[in-house]
């Protein structure tokens, strides 16, 4: 468990990476927003107007479902290799390891939250009321974050003893991202489809976001408890992992 002195250090070090993070730029948090409109656009270019893909709300049913996965991508591949990237540090000072990848998993939540109040703000624009469904938004959050974190630990923890474990995730979640509903409606498949790919959690991670956010609906609430309750087991063993090789993850020639 986090001790008071970890907890504190996890919330300064997540407060100076993205201090760090911003200064870097000359735009400095507005990069927070720009950077994933940008990116967003170009999504749509390419589906939305070169393929002629999708229906006229293809935007917000596209953004609703990119705006999740960059908070996934991001997370993952940066904490995935937090240890492993902060081993000339771990060599200079002592640090609870758990403290590297939990800072990842923070400073990514903070910036999505940021730019998923924009997204509503848009989506309540372009005419999407708000609905009772909406009080469903932070337990379907926390869902998210229990399987990014499920997966930022897990990877944090094995990728120092094997590096080229990067190469898998990297094409592990180039799969996730194509097999996710992000571009597609998941209802449109045959049933057989479906439970195949509900079996992703951010599939139905996605599909949750959407029942509220553009239909004003209840998520359907088995798979989102299902997903979450497979988080918290793979978490545990990704933290007891990562804190039964603390010492040894300094000694590690990469």
């Amino acid at each position: 468990m986090l001790n008071s002195r970890t907890l504190s250090l996890i919330l300064f070090q997540t407060d100076a990476e993205l201090s760090v993070e911003a200064e870097r730029t000359y735009a400095g948090y507005l990069w927070w927003v720009v950077e994933p409109i940008v990116s967003m656009a170009i999504y749509f270019l390419v589906f939305g107007v070169l393929f002629k893909r999708g229906t006229p709300d293809y935007v917000p049913f596209l953004f609703v479902g990119l705006i999740p996965w960059r908070w996934l991508s991001g997370s993952v591949q940066r904490g995935a290799s937090s240890i492993l990237n902060a081993r000339s540090l771990m060599q200079q000072v002592y640090l609870p390891k758990i403290v590297l990848p939990t800072v990842s998993i923070l400073s990514n939540a903070f910036k999505f939250l940021i730019v998923f109040l924009i997204l509503i703000t848009y989506l309540m624009i372009e005419g999407y009321r708000i609905s009772t469904a909406y009080f469903a938004l932070p337990l379907v959050i926390v869902a998210g974050l229990l399987w990014i974190s499920a997966l930022t630990f897990v990877f944090a923890a094995v990728v120092p003893f094997f590096p080229d474990l990067r190469i898998i995730l990297d094409n592990m979640l180039r799969l996730v991202f194509f097999v996710s509903g992000i571009f597609f409606e998941l209802r449109t498949m045959t049933p057989e489809h479906q439970s195949l790919l509900r079996l992703n959690p951010f599939a139905v991670l996605v599909e949750a976001f959407r029942d509220i956010l553009l239909r004003g609906n209840w998520p359907l609430w088995e798979p989102l408890l299902l997903g979450s309750a497979a988080s918290v087991i793979v978490i545990a063993v990704g933290w007891l992992w990562i804190a039964r090789n603390d010492c040894i993850y300094p000694k590690l020639g990469y």
